[in-house]
């Protein structure tokens, strides 16, 4: 193992050249790894009357880039998460929602990344928004038809389960 090396044991030995050197300690040594980095993502589950969720589709940029989504944002350090919600609202629907009550809490890690996704309940308090190629109300049947992350399908999951009036 690259940890401890057992060389002379080794039937590739003949033809190592850190083997060879006496240089076996000093290779294989993995550099120290960064340190995770802590992340909240705060999402809304918006619903309408006939029981479709609103989602959207991530830019194609970045982590997760073209893949659907509840309206999501990362939580910056000066807001609250309910604050957060409703700036998911703002920037990722165009709508103006009031946060309900959180909905799920899903935990997972991409990368360095730990990332805990808390969703909440939300009710438009203002107009709707209009369907276009990156918005759309689904129902969470279909849903499973769409490319979703982990931690969103596992929302899904969640949601599909829940006592939640999807």
């Amino acid at each position: 193992s690259p940890v401890q090396p057992s060389c002379p044991t080794c039937p590739l030995s003949a033809f190592c050249r850190a083997f060879r050197s006496n240089r076996q300690a000093e290779l294989g040594v993995s550099p120290p790894r960064p340190p995770m980095t802590e992340q909240t993502d705060v999402a809304i589950v918006l619903t309408d009357d006939a029981g479709r969720i609103a989602l959207v589709r991530r830019p194609y940029e970045g982590v997760w880039g073209g893949l659907w989504e509840v309206p999501r944002v990362t939580m910056n350090e000066d807001e609250t998460p309910e604050q957060a919600a409703v700036r998911a609202g703002i920037e990722r629907l165009e709508v103006q929602i009031a946060p309900g009550p959180v909905v799920a809490t899903i935990r997972h890690t991409v990368m360095r990344r730990r990332i805990t996704l808390r969703s909440f309940e939300a009710q438009l308090t203002g107009e709707g928004f209009e369907e276009t190629e990156d918005r759309r109300w689904v129902t969470p049947e279909s849903a499973r038809g769409y490319p979703l992350s982990s931690p969103q399908r596992r929302l899904m999951e969640t949601l599909r389960t829940s006592d939640l009036q999807v």
